[in-house]
């Protein structure tokens, strides 16, 4: 049985994702971020710790949720990015551009 993947809020300003990023639940995560992010404070983080695997269409994810923040005059931070997604964002060369720290 696949693990469950979601966003969960800790608070206004704090949200933890648990589960895999792909293909079959980024979608899902997007609408649950734009939902959840339109109360959040105008700074607020995304701790990613809880991400077990992910691929390019999780770090599309995050892109896209830096844009929704963007959109709408706030400013998120990933953190606690695990080495595969921080490895993803180098390769692709959008490290810089992904407000994120390590794990």
């Amino acid at each position: 049985m696949a693990a469950v993947t979601e966003l969960k809020a800790v608070d206004g300003s704090h949200f933890v994702v648990t589960g895999e990023l792909g293909y079959d639940t980024v979608n899902a995560l997007l609408a649950a971020g734009v939902a959840q992010f339109a109360g959040a404070g105008s700074q607020f983080e995304v701790d990613l710790s809880g991400v077990s695997q992910s691929d390019s269409a999780g770090l599309a994810l995050l892109i896209e949720w830096l844009k929704v923040a963007q959109k709408t005059g706030k400013s998120v931070r990933y953190t606690r990015v695990p080495a595969q997604l921080r490895a993803l964002a180098r390769i692709s060369e959008i490290e810089d551009f992904l407000p994120m720290t390590p794990g």
